[in-house]
Formats: C-alpha cells, structure tokens, sequence
C-alpha cells in the first residue's frame, strides 16, 4: 500500500523514492519465494533428509548468515557484502544430487535477493 502511495508523492528525491518502493518490493517478493521454498521443505514429511541433512544444515546456516548479513546492511544503508562464493561453492559440491538440487535452489533465490538488495541506495 505505501510502496504505491509514494507514486502520489512530492517533494525531494521522488523519483529516488519511487525507485526504492519498486526494489523493496522485487526483494519482498523474492524473500517471499525463498521462505515459501524452505518452509515447503521442512513441513514436508516426504524427504525427512533434506531436513536432517548435517551438509544441508550447514547450508542453511550459511545462507542464515548472510540474510542476517543482508538485513543490517539495508538497515544502516550500507554496501551489500555479498558472502564468500568459495564457501558455498563448497558446501554445494559437497551434497549429493538431490541435496545439490535444493541448495542451488534456495542459494538462487538468495543471490536474487542479495542482488535486489545491491540495487538500493541510500533512502533519506
């Protein structure tokens, strides 16, 4: 409702804020996949392993990381960092097939974050 209400607005910067709602919106959308993706897993009885997994939880805990990461940056307007690509790199390699599949998956829809996130500058 805001994000369309600026469209009304005046004054300093309209076009900047403008901007923003359009990005904050593209990242709640992806963030929204991406809860909705991992909440689907984990409710799911049909593969416990994906939920148990010790590789996948240390994706998880990656991936927790850097949303957390993610979330001070925009809060203090600062660069976005993304996380060490080696590191999940080799998290990825190290899951089986179907392990791998879900973690590309949910490290896809994190990067799409991250690189909304990238797009929004400071916001007075």
């Amino acid at each position: 409702m805001l994000r369309e209400a600026v469209l009304y607005e005046f004054g300093v910067d309209h076009e900047a804020h403008k901007t923003a709602g359009e990005t904050i919106l593209s990242a709640a959308l992806s963030s929204g996949a991406l809860f909705c993706n991992e909440l689907t897993v984990l409710e799911r009885n049909q593969d416990p392993d994906l939920r148990t997994s010790p590789q996948l939880l240390t994706v998880r805990s990656a991936l927790s990381s850097g949303l957390d990461a993610l979330a001070e940056s925009v809060a203090k307007s600062r660069p976005i960092e993304p996380p060490a690509a080696e590191r999940l790199a080799a998290l990825q390699r190290s899951l089986d097939p179907g392990e791998a599949a879900y973690a590309s998956t949910m490290m896809s829809r994190y990067r799409d974050m991250e690189s909304i996130f990238a797009t929004l500058g400071p916001i007075a």
